[in-house]
């Protein structure tokens, strides 16, 4: 067996020799290993691992600015502002990630990674220059700052289309688990060491609140350089023309075997053919529109289903994001920024834990039923996060809630990546992330004028209303989908 049209002794892809028929002689703790994925990680790539690696450091980063909303708050801006500035952020990050993410298959993957790791480390280094709203605004829509400590920018999609042409369709949900696991460990790591830092220089005479966060910043900075240089030593196995390469010797190699036993026929030259052949021996042209993708009708119109839901789904998700919640126990309960590190760090090594059991939910039950099992727990959790009475039972459904948040992160990672053709993979996942990240900067908006008013609880149940109606949506078209794999 082949992984997609790639010889099985190809290295640059995962072998996909069955381990279940084995897993009976093994034993528990074996088993235990192959039902995480475990094995199937171990069994990964080389260039899987550097993406693991750069997602953890990314992750990192984008955890020590989850207070970005204090931070504002420290410069002088008002709500309305912070909202504000929180929406230009995602825009800016709308537009440069989609440019990037749509010419990543034509210009390299590895170049636009760097690309993106340059601007990421740029905007940082303004953010710890700078108080200047202006500068800060200009900064946070060129180049690359997360608003609420989640993914941004164009490297979740290539990474996500990377992956997915590294590893076969059967393990491909394990590697995205941990993938999505990885993430989650950065993030956790990064939100403690923000919380607890920034708390510490403000016990230290002579730290004011501004000068406390742009250590951080600087931190920020650090971590893009490195992911520069992890993206560097990527190989050439992550390019989709090598991929492309190896679909073409597979068939060469077929069609050696068919020579054999099939006398070759003469067939008279067809001339569209030899048009065909013409047109591509020609040089290419510089021309922007020849680097541009092309989607099949296919594509097109599972692209008419899928991007209202997932719509629906961000836009509740930028209401309610953890920068947002920060904020809102922030005013309410007045905590500490190292409490609230240390309460965000405990929610991501809860969902890091989640990450783990979501694998293993999706082998038994499937990715789709996985991702409406999770998902729907979370927006309700959500919801009732703005009754509770108290700080503790406040505290108490948000780490519940973060146990079910993204678990169905890998599966829908997973589901997307295999009803998709496999060259329009990273153009699909690029178009989804416009999207997604369009629908996200609609929300601070939307929370930044009700927390002005006093009226931030608006916001969160707004957010579950929404997410519902996506979960609905996703029962409702999808439930009843067979994948190859599953």
């Amino acid at each position: 067996m082949a992984c997609e049209g790639v010889p099985a002794s190809s290295s640059s892809c995962l072998s996909i020799e069955s381990t279940d028929e084995f897993l009976p002689r093994r034993s528990k703790f074996v088993q235990f290993l192959h039902e995480i994925g475990l094995l199937t990680l171990l069994k990964a790539p080389y260039d899987v691992r550097i993406l693991l690696i750069q997602h953890t450091a990314r992750s990192f980063a984008f955890g020590t600015s989850t207070l970005i909303t204090l931070y504002l708050s420290a410069l002088g801006f008002p709500d309305h502002i912070i909202g504000l500035f929180m929406t230009a952020t995602l825009i800016g990050d709308l537009v440069i990630s989609s440019v990037l993410s749509l010419f990543a298959d034509t210009l390299g993957r590895r170049k636009i990674l760097m690309v993106a790791c340059a601007s990421m480390c740029l905007s940082g280094l303004i953010f710890v220059l700078s108080d200047n709203i202006y500068v800060l605004f200009c900064s946070s829509i060129i180049g690359i700052i997360s608003p609420s400590g989640k993914e941004v920018g164009p490297f979740r999609t290539i990474e996500e289309s990377t992956v997915a042409h590294l590893t076969p369709d059967s393990m491909r949900s394990d590697v995205y688990s941990w993938y999505a696991l990885f993430g989650r460990v950065g993030m956790a790591l990064g939100t403690v060491f923000c919380g607890s830092l920034v708390e510490a220089l403000h016990d230290r005479e002579g730290w004011s609140n501004v000068g406390a966060y742009r250590v951080i910043y600087l931190v920020y900075s650090l971590m893009a350089l490195f992911m520069f240089v992890a993206s560097y030593y990527l190989s050439e196995e992550c390019e989709l023309e090598s991929f492309r390469k190896r679909v073409r010797g597979a068939d060469d190699a077929i069609s050696l075997l068919l020579e054999d036993v099939e006398e070759p026929q003469e067939v008279a030259p067809d001339d569209t053919l030899i048009a065909e052949e013409v047109v591509a021996s020609k040089p290419r042209t510089t021309r922007i529109a020849e680097y541009l993708p092309t989607l099949s009708a296919h594509s097109r119109q599972l692209l008419l289903i899928l991007l209202p839901l997932f719509f629906l789904d961000s836009f509740g998700a930028g209401l309610s994001g953890n920068g947002w919640l920060s904020y809102y126990f922030s005013r309410k309960f007045h905590v500490k920024e190292g409490s609230l590190g240390s309460i965000l760090f405990s929610a991501n090594v809860i969902a890091v834990g989640a990450a783990l059991v979501a694998a293993s939910i999706s082998k038994r039950i499937g990715l789709v039923q996985t991702m409406l099992l999770t998902h729907i727990p979370s927006a309700i959790l959500l919801g009732l996060i703005p009754t509770a009475g108290n700080f503790q039972i406040a505290v108490l459904l948000f780490v519940i809630r973060a146990g079910t948040h993204e678990m169905d992160q890998a599966p829908r990672q997973a589901f997307v990546s295999s009803i998709v053709l496999k060259e329009e993979r990273t153009t699909i996942m690029a178009i989804v992330g416009v999207v997604r990240t369009l629908s996200i900067s609609t929300g601070p908006i939307v929370t930044g004028m009700l927390a002005e008013q006093g009226q931030m609880w608006i916001s969160f149940e707004l957010a579950t209303a929404v997410k519902v109606l996506y979960d609905i949506g996703i029962l409702l078209l999808f439930l009843r989908m067979k994948l190859e794999s599953h």
